[in-house]
């Protein structure tokens, strides 16, 4: 006889990614997802009551298109989300960093050049940045990554992100353009 106790406590164990079976890993999230309050997909909570940030990582100093500069199409982007609390820009350069609070951003810190070495990978500079932020000004429940080399942005793409991040309960969402010509 098998007795199913939801107050028991018990580790069992017969893998669940059982010889690597796609099918039978799906049937377990299905069977999860089925059962009340374990779904996050469930639980999305209401963007306009988080503190959501935007953190722009730059190098040095920002290029310009058509004589507006990259950073400004980011800053304008960020400013036009309705979910976004604050756009902090995490630069070595203090020329960028002047002209990141001129168009609205905050600058609360310059990172240190060896951050900004061409082997220094994007998380590191990322992390410093977060762990400074928190440290100074509290921990942001979501945090939104912009990259100034992608400064054209449909209307309204970071609320929608935002709203499907929260909606599916995932954990990351990137950006991407489908390319329809060869590369």
């Amino acid at each position: 006889k098998i007795i199913y106790e939801p107050e028991a406590s018990i580790y069992h164990w017969h893998g669940i990614h059982h010889n690597l079976n796609p099918e039978r890993a799906s049937n377990i999230v299905k069977i999860l997802e089925s059962i009340d309050g374990l779904s996050s997909k469930k639980n999305h909570q209401d963007p306009s009551s988080l503190n959501i940030i935007a953190i722009i990582p730059i190098r040095g100093q920002t290029p310009t298109v058509n004589n507006t500069c990259l950073l400004d199409y980011t800053i304008r982007a960020a400013k036009n989300s309705k979910f976004l609390n604050e756009i902090i820009v995490s630069t070595d350069n203090k020329e960028t960093a002047r002209l990141a609070t001129k168009l609205g951003a905050k600058t609360p810190l310059l990172r240190p050049k060896e951050l900004s070495e061409e082997y220094i990978d994007i998380t590191e500079v990322l992390k410093f940045s977060l762990e400074y932020i928190e440290e100074n000004e509290g921990v942001p429940d979501l945090v939104m990554i912009l990259e100034e080399t992608y400064p054209f942005r449909p209307i309204n793409l970071l609320d929608r992100m935002i709203e499907r991040f929260l909606s599916e309960g995932m954990d990351t969402l990137i950006a991407v353009k489908n390319e329809s010509r060869s590369v």
